[in-house]
């Protein structure tokens, strides 16, 4: 209930011998510019997802904007009785397990400055056309898309929505990915 964690080994192209690498993650994935797909799969993984995950509790945890709409979805099903306390509760043991990340221990306003540098950074690496590493969707797209669009660009986000959809070239890849996914019944 608490989280859930899908793992897609899933590449949207057709596999074209000899123009394919095999990549950690499972998928083909070809060689791009030089730097093979498998670098590039672990730079945006271990930079993007991580950031952008991180930021997703943030958002749903820390973030005083979004609390109340938390509090309905998380909590809607416990008991009245438990209600008065079990939510706080549950929200001080996560925000106490948080606070070894540097961007809670610097508190919301630096929290979020960090997040909008983040998306900035995003901004400026997200492809024009296309997909990160290539003309196809591959673990990359999946794995960022499904933090920021599935998460943060969502109703129970609504500050962290507005920013992502205020960078144009990002906001036109997320769509990019979601209109890929749709196409392929995902």
């Amino acid at each position: 209930m608490w989280g859930v964690e899908i793992k897609f080994s899933l590449l949207l192209a057709p596999r074209q011998p000899g123009s394919w690498c095999i990549a950690r993650f499972g998928v083909h994935c070809p060689v791009v510019e030089g730097i093979s797909s498998e670098q590039k799969l672990l730079d945006m993984r271990e930079k993007g997802v991580y950031s952008s995950y991180t930021h997703v509790f943030a958002a749903r945890w820390f973030d005083d904007r979004t609390w109340p709409m938390m509090l309905d979805v998380q909590f809607a099903s416990v008991p009245n009785l438990l209600k008065p306390w079990l939510p706080n509760y549950v929200r001080g043991r996560i925000l106490k397990s948080m606070a070894v990340m540097e961007f809670i221990r610097a508190g919301q306003d630096e929290c979020w400055r960090m997040f909008q540098d983040h998306l900035d950074q995003l901004e400026g690496r997200a492809p024009i056309d296309g997909f990160w590493v290539g003309d196809h969707v591959t673990v990359a797209d999946i794995s960022l898309f499904g933090v920021l669009h599935c998460r943060l660009r969502s109703a129970m986000s609504p500050w962290q929505k507005t920013e992502i959809n205020a960078r144009p070239q990002l906001r036109a890849w997320l769509d990019r990915v979601d209109a890929a996914t749709q196409a392929a019944g995902l």
